[in-house]
């Protein structure tokens, strides 16, 4: 079995650094959910990796949902440009059938509201007999995540919800606002 050793570093704060190991049998989601866990994000959020040249241009998305377009369903003006980069799904792709070498590239996106942006880079690629990965073999730093803009919209609205003067559960709100609507809008002529 082969162990890759994953380097981890984020632009936006120096002091950060993860470096991990995964097998090649992992898959990505594996990595994402890896990364997630020690880096202390939320987990609540969409994420990519992107295969990278040497320059960090994105070359092929590894996504977390499959977000792809059937094309023959698409409708594409000819005047108008259509791009998108070749797509993968975390869950169906292997560790191993991405990353051949190292030195090799990676971008993790984390959180596209409120986005944190790591660059990723096999070290080493070794044989190994444990099966215990991944292990996170060093850390340094804390990321500046400023995300969990979805959670914090619902816990205000919750909180919103807690301090009305019916004190009403969501279930009572919702169906209050859907007979208000219903009501408002609803003509006896039309049928």
């Amino acid at each position: 079995m082969k162990a890759y050793k994953i380097r981890i570093c984020s632009e936006e704060n120096e002091d950060f650094l993860r470096e991990i190991e995964i097998l090649g049998d992992q898959n990505f989601l594996d990595l994402h959910d890896f990364i997630v866990e020690i880096c202390d994000l939320n987990g609540n959020d969409l994420a990519s990796f992107y295969t990278c040249d040497n320059d960090w241009n994105k070359q092929m998305e590894i996504s977390l949902l499959d977000m792809s377009i059937d094309e023959k369903n698409t409708n594409k003006d000819d005047d108008e440009e259509y791009l998108s980069l070749p797509m993968k799904v975390m869950e169906d792709t292997l560790i191993a059938h991405i990353i051949k070498s190292e030195g090799q590239k990676l971008l993790y996106e984390y959180d596209f509201l409120s986005p944190v942006t790591l660059f990723v880079q096999c070290v080493e690629i070794q044989e190994t007999e444990s099966d215990e990965y991944p292990i996170c073999l060093y850390e340094e730093g804390e990321l500046e995540y400023k995300g969990g803009f979805i959670d914090d919209i619902s816990s205000d609205y919750f909180e919103d919800l807690d301090d009305d003067e019916d004190n009403n559960s969501l279930e009572d709100e919702i169906f209050d606002e859907f007979n208000e609507f219903t009501n408002d809008n609803y003509d006896d002529d039309m049928y």
